[in-house]
């Protein structure tokens, strides 16, 4: 009997030390896997926040786009109305020359006749 108590003791101690060392390699796993849960949870919330930053990115960028082609559109119409009031600006420059040498030409015929007409009285004048 001596003999399996000499035989047990250590199979025993040898147990329990299995045991022991098996349970706080347990708890060191059961830590690292809490760890890894709270490791992915903060990642799924940091995805799910940068997704809802991209999407009003998204919004963002769809607005300034839309924005961008007003603001075109705007610039065809201004440049279409600069061309036109260019050509009714250059039409009227026209006009207000021809306008101008007409004016002269009256001007000028209208002193030519006062010449005229007041030459002739004196002339007349001259020989009584």
């Amino acid at each position: 009997m001596k003999k399996w108590i000499i035989i047990f003791i250590p199979l025993f101690i040898g147990a329990l030390s299995l045991a022991v060392y098996s349970n706080q390699n347990a708890s060191r796993h059961q830590e690292d896997l809490t760890e890894e849960r709270y490791l992915r949870m903060v990642a799924e919330q940091n995805l799910e926040k940068a997704s809802s930053k991209i999407s009003g990115l998204e919004e963002e960028i769809t607005k300034f786009k839309n924005k961008s082609k007003s603001v075109e559109k705007l610039l065809e119409q201004t440049a279409a109305t600069n061309t036109d009031l260019k050509a009714k600006l250059d039409k009227t420059s026209r006009l207000k020359e021809e306008l101008e040498g007409k004016l002269k030409e009256l001007e000028e015929k209208t002193v030519s006749e006062k010449l005229d007409n007041s030459a002739l009285p004196q002339a007349g004048a001259d020989k009584i």
